[in-house]
């Protein structure tokens, strides 16, 4: 539709929106000079003490910004912003709470705004994740399916058109996520979107300090927040530094000609993050990659800018501090300016040393994804991020259960993937996944195979990383090629759907039998974070059809044995006489049989078994 000193599952889960009013910042609202401040209100302590201010009017090149309070002292005025738009800078006591009076004064006209600094409330939350769609998960409250001034309007008919899903929607099924097991969300951008069409997913944003009003409120997703961490399961946002929408203020009134990466005509990106790792790339080939627009409706921004490095690292951390975020997921992390990404980094972990940052990225090749994390990799990008998103590893899975078994295919893919995590300083940050909202379900991937599916989910929740499940996997949801129906509604989000797949009542056997598979592996990772966080791994080679690997520490040793062949195999257990199991009785997690360890072990026609021994 999304960690951590202590790494448990992330369940990341899209959704979008919120709406924050200005107006009562300002004394003298009948005289305004500017409309808008960003951010509308700081915090104590947060960031650095200077702040930068962001003033939104008309013809307000020329306004002067004062300060009577000594101690709120303004530094500096920004050039070459246009007239619509004021930038100043100011030096903020760290500490200081309360409401100052700034004075605007343009002309003969003054207006006194009172901005706030409020106390800094830190969580105590750290991550571990599964991901979700608002839009498409549940529609909880209808008054704000259409709302004025908003260009795309409800049209659930559409695949990518707005289906109404909100924030209420989320809390009205957040026993859901409890009961499935979900330690943390991760939604799509829910910040406002207010573009003529597919504003559903929420990566065109068009206001960077309010919930899109479609979605609900600042105040709706603070309470969710709220809810979060009164109820142990972290949030994670979902933010985009790299492009805005077009119908972005910033970009329809130009606020400078620095401010975004400007062409005499339109200059779409590459998308080769190749080039800005290959040692021989050509620097046309990097500027593209960089500065050349995503698509037609996203200008991409500058982020070498000072001014725009200010602000965005400067609204990251008001949310963080806004909702007591646990997590960060950064859009398109490879596209972006790299030593603004490691600035913005550094500045949230100087505030919010706990918060895990991870970026997207959609690259082909170890070396190449490595390239983009905290890597052991002589002269490569110094990457400050806590994890990246594991493609490499998707793509495996992918093979691994459609492929027929060889020396690299099929289960051999998952071996050889792994193989190469010496390239990562920290392996289990990788964020992992069998699908995502921009990717084909698994399930219809995987030939809607209910066996095969167990085993690659089975596989996702035992191996290393930071497993994250995409909303309906859960339910079979096997939708595949266009965007929006990878994107489908979760039937019983809204009041009229004939089925509700949040009761069990509304599922079928095979949905059934999916959802109760994912809940006991979710649980069990959670209840079991030390085994999965620091546990020593140990994998054997792919043999015949069959792939084994063995998590352990001074407590218990976890075995997960998978067999691709449509027939059920036997292995030897000799090779495996390292892990010191003779004699010990396994207990499977899911089905809770027992088994004795013995010479020989059979494993299920494309089936996985997962067995617990106490040490």
């Amino acid at each position: 539709m999304h960690i951590m000193s202590r790494l448990r599952l992330i369940h990341l889960l899209s959704f979008c929106c919120l709406y924050f009013n200005i107006n009562n910042l300002f004394a003298h609202k009948e005289a305004n000079i500017v409309d808008r401040v960003d951010p509308p209100f700081w915090y104590q302590q947060l960031g650095n003490d200077t702040l930068q201010l962001l003033f939104y009017g008309k013809d307000i090149q020329h306004t002067q910004l004062l300060s009577y309070e000594s101690k709120f002292k303004v530094l500096t005025k920004a050039k070459g912003i246009s007239s619509h738009y004021l930038i100043y800078y100011l030096l903020v006591p760290s500490d200081f709470i309360g409401k100052i009076p700034l004075t605007l004064i343009k002309g003969k006209h003054q207006q006194v705004i009172n901005y706030e600094i409020k106390p800094l409330i830190k969580s105590t939350q750290q991550i571990t994740p599964s991901d979700v769609m608002p839009d498409r998960f549940a529609n909880g409250n209808t008054i704000n399916d259409n709302v004025k001034g908003f260009n795309d309007t409800l049209n659930r008919k559409a695949p990518k058109g707005r289906h109404g899903g909100d924030i209420q929607g989320i809390n009205d099924h957040f026993d859901y996520f409890k009961e499935l097991g979900i330690s943390a969300l991760w939604f799509n951008p829910f910040i406002e979107n207010n573009q003529s069409k597919e504003s559903y997913h929420g990566y065109a944003v068009t206001d960077f300090y309010n919930v899109d009003k479609r979605f609900g409120t600042n105040s709706d997703y603070q309470q969710l927040a709220s809810r979060c961490e009164n109820e142990n399961i972290k949030l994670i946002m979902d933010v985009v530094y790299n492009h805005c929408g077009s119908e972005h203020p910033f970009y329809k009134k130009l606020i400078s000609p620095t401010w975004f990466n400007l062409f005499d005509t339109f200059t779409r990106s590459n998308y080769r993050g190749a080039a800005m790792v290959d040692r021989y790339a050509s620097e046309y080939d990097k500027k593209l990659m960089s500065k050349g627009w995503f698509d037609k409706h996203m200008p991409d921004i500058n982020q070498q800018d000072e001014n725009v490095k200010k602000y965005f690292i400067q609204n990251t951390l008001w949310w963080i501090a806004f909702a007591k975020l646990s997590g960060l997921r950064i859009d398109t992390y490879p596209y972006p300016d790299l030593d603004f990404m490691n600035a913005l980094v550094g500045a949230v972990k100087s505030n919010f040393p706990k918060v895990f940052v991870f970026g997207e990225t959609w690259e082909h090749g170890e070396p190449i994804q490595a390239y983009f994390a905290k890597n052991k990799i002589e002269g490569t990008h110094n990457s400050q991020m806590d994890g990246v998103t594991d493609f490499q590893l998707y793509f495996a899975i992918n093979k691994a259960f459609n492929q027929d078994f060889g020396w690299t295919e099929g289960l051999s893919s998952l071996y050889y993937v792994l193989a190469k995590d010496y390239m990562y300083q920290q392996p289990n940050h990788l964020v992992t996944f069998a699908d995502n909202h921009d990717l084909d379900r698994i399930f219809g991937v995987l030939d809607n195979n209910l066996n095969k599916q167990k085993m690659a989910i089975g596989f996702l929740l035992t191996a290393r990383g930071i497993p994250c499940i995409y909303y309906g996997t859960e339910l079979l949801m096997n939708d595949k090629g266009d965007h929006g129906l990878l994107r489908r509604d979760m039937p019983g989000g809204w009041p009229n759907d004939s089925i509700n797949i949040f009761s069990n009542v509304g599922r079928n056997e095979l949905q059934q039998e999916m959802f109760e598979f994912i809940k006991v592996l979710n649980h069990y990772r959670s209840s079991n974070s030390a085994l999965f966080e620091a546990g020593k791994r140990i994998q054997f080679i792919p043999d015949n059809g069959t792939y084994v690997y063995f998590i352990s520490n001074n407590e218990k040793t976890l075995g997960v044995f998978l067999n691709q062949n449509k027939v059920s195999t036997t292995v030897k257990t000799a090779r495996f006489e390292e892990l010191n199991l003779k004699n010990k009785i396994g207990i499977d997690i899911v089905t809770q049989n027992k088994q004795p360890w013995q010479n020989q072990f059979t494993i299920p026609s494309e089936g996985i078994v997962i067995l617990e021994f106490k040490n």
